[in-house]
């Protein structure tokens, strides 16, 4: 989210309505999906959110990996 939330309903899991939605809260942490309805997969939409450095805004680096086991 670019602002505070603007109703009590919003969240990161309001916004992935009808999706999935992950929250990974620190190195070293991951998630597996399993393709379980026996058709492929045309597509996998992901997101990261980053939060601003402790310093106040100065920026972050960080990595998101993603394996394919097909």
């Amino acid at each position: 989210m670019t602002s505070a939330p603007t109703a009590q309903y919003s969240s990161a899991a309001l916004e992935a309505s009808g999706h999935s939605c992950v929250h990974l809260d620190g190195t070293g942490r991951s998630v597996r999906w399993t393709n379980t309805t026996g058709r492929p997969i045309s597509f996998l939409d992901v997101r990261a959110s980053i939060p601003d450095s402790a310093s106040g805004g100065g920026g972050s680096t960080a990595t998101l990996n993603l394996y394919v086991d097909a």
